[in-house]
């Protein structure tokens, strides 16, 4: 049987599988239930297709390999198209033998990634991926009544401390709300079986509900007879790094002449000059500036998965070491980095925040970034 889940409500369709079984069989030529119409359906490029399969092996022979089979799904294009893809093999067990699940995602990551900043009502993207370690993206574990699912919490990368999930924040899984709020986290269900898929989250944040600050999202894999409420949590979490600003305050980072180069030879050359900032910041009605600091810090990118991690001043710069630098609070303040005879290439980042200090932990309130690049 497949079951088409893609639109608003399920298609159901079946294919019986003659005598002396099949290579083979096309989509086509199933069959939508109470009827005697062959199931068709035409995709666009971009188009997401939601299918499950069931598959019943009552009546199959003894000797076939239970513990280890493999589907091989192939789109059908149009003669002419000239679009070619890659099959995908799907791995399953009819006897639904052990497979251990992970979890990735290409917006979550370790500790070090410098994380994005968010106005308090923003929706923050996160796209995960499920699959079976060793090979493989599924399993069949139909009726084991276990659901999978992520568990997301809260944590302040300012404190330390974890923070309960304001209750007007939810999520929406393809576009459509899901989830429910547990233990101080979110659990959000993926599918009704482990197995590998691809799911994209929106994390709704409502204004007023969180302070500006430093934040960081623990992601569980979750597995259970309810995966909306997973119990104990076991495994290695992503980290997604993320920030929420403050809109009373601004910062502003640009270079004192706007049409300077951003290209900085690696090898001191005469023509190479000082890189020099100008910042500039703004407090709006209801901001103060008690306690409030500017501080600058380097990032580069790394060249292997694109993220920004900290760097020393004094691995470019002649007048200027460690990892930040604090300013006192000033409308406008114009900086100067001499740079050394030679530079490692890459990209890298000036980030410049506003910190609220005193009365214990810090708090993050805003930043802007300007980037250059080191060429060989």
């Amino acid at each position: 049987m497949a079951v088409d889940r893609s639109g608003d409500e399920p298609v159901y369709a079946h294919y019986t599988v003659p005598s002396g079984g099949v290579a083979e069989v096309k989509l086509s030529q199933f069959v939508k239930n109470g009827t005697s119409e062959p199931y068709v359906h035409h995709l666009n490029y971009y188009d997401k297709e939601n299918y499950l399969f069931i598959l019943d092996f009552a009546d199959a022979p003894d000797d076939f390999a239970q513990d280890r089979m493999c589907a091989t799904f192939e789109p059908i294009f149009d003669p002419g198209s000239g679009v070619t893809v890659k099959p995908a093999k799907i791995l399953f067990s009819v006897t639904s033998g052990q497979q251990t699940y992970k979890i990735s995602s290409s917006d979550a990551t370790g500790f070090e990634k410098e994380g994005i900043s968010y106005e308090r009502d923003a929706v923050i993207p996160l796209t995960l991926s499920t699959y079976a370690e060793g090979g493989g993206s599924g399993i069949d574990t139909a009726g084991t009544d276990t659901e999978m699912g992520v568990y997301l919490r809260l944590r302040s990368r300012d404190t330390g401390g974890y923070v309960p999930v304001p209750t007007n924040w939810f999520v929406t899984r393809e576009g459509k709300e899901t989830g429910e709020l547990t233990g101080g986290g979110i659990s959000v269900v993926l599918g009704n079986a482990m197995m590998g898929s691809t799911s994209s989250l929106g994390i709704n944040m409502k204004p007023g509900s969180l302070s500006a600050g430093r934040y960081q999202w623990e992601i569980f894999l979750t597995s259970s007879a309810m995966a909306a409420y997973p119990g104990r949590l076991t495994g290695t979490p992503l980290y997604l790094n993320f920030n929420i600003t403050d809109k009373r305050y601004s910062i502003q980072a640009d270079y004192q002449d706007s049409s300077a180069s951003r290209l900085y030879p690696a090898v001191s050359t005469e023509t190479r000059q000082p890189l020099l900032m100008r910042i500039q910041v703004k407090l709006e009605y209801g901001a103060t500036a008690d306690g409030v600091i500017e501080r600058a810090g380097l990032w580069k990118k790394d060249q292997n998965t694109g993220e920004y991690i900290q760097a020393d001043f004094g691995t470019l710069f002649e007048n200027l070491t460690g990892t930040s630098k604090d300013y006192g609070l000033e409308d406008s303040r114009d900086l100067s980095y001499t740079l050394k005879d030679m530079l490692p290439e890459g990209t890298y980042r000036l980030k410049y925040e506003l910190i609220q200090t005193g009365g214990g932990a810090e708090q993050f309130l805003t930043c802007d970034t300007e980037n250059f690049i080191v060429t060989p």
